[in-house]
């Protein structure tokens, strides 16, 4: 079943998710699309706990970037590959 949840501290599209240890992270994307400004492209990283329905705002990321892809191994999240800008990042 759907639900609505507490909104995120940076609004954002084109970030990615994982779960860890019954959180949710997200990480990078853009902003502010909607108001058509430039896409300031995101470092930033939150953390959803779904118990207490907040979010956290934790260490970024050292590049920021959007289209990349987050996920969960041995306990600690990975981020890979993604667009900073005009240009791939290779990381």
């Amino acid at each position: 079943r759907w639900k609505t949840i507490s909104p995120m501290k940076i609004g954002r599209f084109d970030g990615a998710a994982a779960s860890l240890n019954g959180f949710i992270y997200v990480v990078g994307g853009v902003y502010d699309f909607l108001n058509r400004k430039p896409d300031p492209i995101l470092s930033d990283l939150e953390r959803y706990c779904p118990k207490t329905d907040s979010w956290t705002t934790l260490k970024g990321m050292k590049t920021a970037r959007r289209s990349s892809f987050l996920f969960a191994h041995s306990g600690k999240l990975l981020v890979f590959g993604g667009r900073g800008g005009r240009h791939f990042v290779h990381s």
